[in-house]
């Protein structure tokens, strides 16, 4: 018997079981037909996303993880972190989400859930940004964010991926960043450069700069030290949690902007200032979000600003004290003379317009210079 032979037998009883009480075999061959299949599935290392071992109940509703999520485990204060937990990465504040890729392509897309099981949301992926629609087979894990101006970024994105419309869902700018590689015995660092090959943003990606955090992670690289510490029934031992506990914040003076490009041509704008020490961590950069933020905002260079630092963890712009009298605006000219190249606004960013070979030229060239690249240059 093949494999879709034996599920599309196991899907047959399980609806007469679940969905219309109308079993036509007895329990204690039913679960040997879905041990069977469960059996299969297991030693060829995947499964069809609509074989009946998915779903809780009958042929419909939530899907099993191919591997069970925890929570991570929390602190407030560093000092209670051990030294063995060397990666540190930023805790994006949006939705958890698992994609599943089969024969290269996407196969499921399941969210977070209860840890076991979760809704498939397969149909929103071609709306998702950040993803490649090519990928050798893995399960990856990652968190959906936005960089809408919204109030409560959990509650957006989640309420975004429970949307049955594809053109609805592409409207409310969701990205997926990447953070684990399940299933694979390797360091971590290891999966994250093998997730970043394949063209996932990561959550070593400075691009994680430009969406809300809310903590950070730190966890222990050693794939074998992390197995042989396993997991409680909530956490895993090798992984933690940084949360913000206090806000700190000190007054500065905003003295330039640099204009970052991103892959997707998009200029972000972020702001150099006054070095200002807060709970000891010197902050001489903030993100200023976009060229909408910094409108609003009224935003010039000279101006003085207050810094906040929650709980000792992420720097952010809070609001302008007061305006410089030296009227020197933040301008959408500004960010076209620093890189060299027309620009338009979408929406509430900026992004470059490629007009010429030349034009392509110089944004490389200004994006070398950004990242401050040694040896490589205009000759």
């Amino acid at each position: 018997m093949t494999y879709n032979e034996l599920k599309k037998i196991v899907q047959y009883h399980c609806h007469l079981y679940y969905d219309v009480n109308r079993p036509e075999v007895d329990d204690k061959d039913f679960d040997k037909l879905y041990n069977q299949l469960e059996k299969v599935e297991k030693a060829q290392g995947w499964c069809d996303p609509d074989s009946p071992t998915l779903y809780v109940g009958g042929t419909t509703g939530k899907i099993k993880h191919p591997y069970k999520l925890y929570s991570l485990n929390k602190v407030y204060d560093k000092a209670e972190i051990g030294t063995e937990f060397t990666v540190e990465t930023p805790k994006l504040d949006g939705a958890n989400l698992t994609l599943i890729y089969r024969n290269k392509m996407i196969n499921l897309a399941i969210t977070r859930g209860d840890g076991e099981f979760g809704e498939d949301i397969t149909h929103l992926t071609p709306g998702l940004r950040g993803i490649p629609e090519y990928a050798k087979d893995c399960v990856v894990n990652g968190e959906c964010v936005t960089d809408n101006e919204v109030d409560n970024f959990r509650n957006y994105v989640s309420g975004a991926l429970g949307l049955l419309d594809l053109n609805e869902f592409r409207s409310r700018n969701i990205r997926f960043i990447a953070h684990d590689l399940l299933g694979e015995q390797m360091n971590y660092t290891a999966k994250i450069k093998i997730l970043s090959n394949a063209g996932f943003h990561t959550v070593f990606d400075t691009i994680c700069a430009n969406y809300p955090q809310d903590g950070l992670v730190y966890r222990i690289n050693d794939w074998k030290i992390c197995e042989n510490l396993g997991y409680t029934s909530k956490y895993p031992r090798f992984a933690i949690a940084l949360k913000e506990r206090n806000s700190l914040v000190a007054t500065t003076t905003l003295k330039d902007v640099l204009w970052t490009v991103g892959r997707t041509g998009a200029v972000n704008p972020i702001g150099l200032v006054e070095p200002v020490v807060l709970d000891g961590a010197t902050v001489s950069r903030v993100t200023l979000h976009n060229m909408e933020f910094i409108k609003n905002q009224d935003l010039g260079l000279g101006d003085l600003i207050e810094l906040e630092r929650a709980g000792g963890v992420i720097p952010k712009f809070n609001k302008v004290i007061q305006h410089s009298n030296h009227g020197l605006k933040i301008e959408q000219r500004h960010a076209e003379a620093a890189v060299g190249h027309a620009l338009r606004r979408v929406g509430p960013r900026l992004y470059c317009v490629d007009e010429s070979q030349h034009d392509t030229v110089k944004l490389l060239e200004y994006f070398i210079k950004t990242i401050d690249l040694k040896g490589l240059g205009p000759a």
